[in-house]
């Protein structure tokens, strides 16, 4: 398995706060059955400002830390970029990295809301031949009103990643169910850990592709935490899957699982 989100490089943004919690992260991810796993610290402008050397060179520098203590633990270079309108040309520019420096890019949205004419702004970033990739789209209350809002994008080109967390439960029950309810739509290209340390939202993979599993069959979850997940870091194409209709059973079911969606956020 491949990791393609997580906060493991110390001192950079909210995640691991030291070389030793870093450590010991990365030793829970090998076992965990994790294999690699894309660096992504924090990119908010004026905040983090986790550019691509800041970033490359921190990765680097851990990975001999890796090998210095046997961590069999493959690290490749990226950031969670928050929505900014100056995003598309610093990457077109260099200054902020894709996952792995492919055509693919983690996006976060504000926790709380959709931004406006956020549509022109995916559009900005595929022009610059840069697929977005939506991080844990789940726990935003605005798609979970309005699901057919992320069905769009994602019919549009744009690819989501759910935490496994999410999927397991750890953010409430209301966010699992959409989870699986997204899963079940074809709506899920890719699940990580987002991992914060080693006890904060850990590295932990295993039991939620089991839970995927259960839900979509091997065959899509190994698509999901596997084949898209070596697709990126070899630079490469995710192909998407088969979108199934929302319907009304759909919506139907939504309202009844975020009428009370605030309690589990």
């Amino acid at each position: 398995m491949i990791d393609t989100h997580s906060h493991i490089l110390p001192g950079l943004d909210d995640g691991v706060e030291d070389l030793e919690q870093a450590l010991s992260t990365a030793r829970g991810a090998v076992q965990d059955g994790i294999e690699g796993m894309i660096c992504t610290p924090h990119w908010i402008s004026g905040i983090f400002e986790n550019t691509k050397s800041i970033v490359t060179a921190a990765v680097e520098s851990f990975k001999q830390h890796l090998q210095e203590h046997n961590i069999p633990l493959a690290l490749y270079p990226g950031a969670e970029l928050r929505v900014h309108l100056e995003m598309p040309a610093k990457i077109a520019q260099g200054a902020l990295l894709t996952l792995n420096e492919s055509a693919y890019a983690l996006v976060e949205l504000p926790a709380e809301i959709i931004p406006p004419r956020i549509e022109d702004f995916f559009y900005s970033l595929q022009v610059e031949g840069v697929t977005p990739v939506i991080a844990h789209p789940e726990r935003n209350p605005g798609l979970a009103r309005d699901p057919a809002r992320l069905y769009g994008w994602i019919e549009s080109g744009v690819l989501t990643q759910l935490t496994a967390g999410s999927l397991l439960g750890t953010f409430g029950g209301t966010i699992r169910k959409f989870c699986l309810l997204l899963l079940e739509h074809g709506m899920v290209h890719l699940i990580a850990t987002d991992c914060h340390g080693h006890r904060n939202r850990a590295p932990r993979l295993s039991k939620a592709m089991r839970e995927a599993e259960a839900t979509v069959g091997k065959t899509v979850a190994a698509r999901i935490f596997c084949e898209n997940p070596l697709e990126i870091i070899n630079r490469g194409t995710v192909t998407p899957f088969e979108l199934l209709p929302l319907g009304r059973r759909f919506s139907f079911s939504l309202k009844k699982y975020f009428s009370f969606f605030g309690r589990d956020r």
